[in-house]
């Protein structure tokens, strides 16, 4: 038991709890984006930034984010927009890729494109899986080590596929009208959620150049 426990860990800093954790914060990002197209990603962010190097931040919520969204991507791609795909490629995709709140951005746009919650989850999930794959390639090629993180990739990506079923569940489940609902409020609340983010960050740069 203890090997198996250190094999999971190894490399990682993690202790085991702190890899218990991380996959199930991926079943429930899953299971909310699943629901609703998007929502879960900023959830399991700040669970790893707690948990794991500031260099491994991006890297690895990619590869969460991709397993996730490509699930969602395969398993509903007949309801796929695909008239959008291409100008969010080229526009989100390549311009904002390294800029925070693209979610909300591509969001806030494919939403009225989609009058069907179906639609919406897939064309929005076909989006995030390109915008994520280049992440990872993007850091592949500047030399990230994925090694030490293989069984902590494969634990958050087989619960992030757990929860993404479970997710497409009860989205059918769901009224159209409900989803709406619940889709505009996950919208302002991360909208609300980068603007906290962004005042915090430049309050905290002007403390620090006053004391420069």
């Amino acid at each position: 038991m203890d090997s198996a426990v250190a094999f999971l860990i190894a490399g990682t800093g993690l202790t085991f709890t702190g890899f218990f954790l991380l996959c199930l914060v991926s079943f429930f990002d899953s299971l909310i984006a699943g629901a609703l197209g998007l929502g879960g990603g900023v959830l399991v962010l700040s669970t790893m930034a707690s948990l794991l190097p500031p260099m491994a931040l991006v890297p690895i919520h990619g590869v969460v984010q991709l397993g996730s969204n490509l699930r969602r991507a395969v398993l509903s791609w007949r309801q796929t927009t695909m008239s959008m795909v291409t100008p969010f490629f080229i526009v989100t995709t390549i311009v904002t890729m390294f800029v925070g709140g693209t979610v909300v951005l591509v969001g806030s746009f494919v939403a009225p494109a989609c009058p069907e919650r179906h639609q919406f989850a897939s064309t929005h999930s076909v989006v995030m899986t390109i915008q994520h794959g280049l992440k990872i390639l993007t850091v592949m090629l500047l030399g990230f080590a994925f090694g030490p993180y293989i069984a902590l990739f494969i634990g958050l990506v087989s619960c992030s596929f757990i929860g993404s079923y479970a997710g497409k569940l009860l989205l059918n489940r769901l009224s159209e009208r409900i989803f709406r609902a619940a889709l505009e409020a996950t919208l302002t609340v991360l909208a609300l959620q980068l603007l906290f983010s962004a005042s915090r960050a430049a309050s905290d740069g002007a403390h620090l150049q006053k004391s420069a």
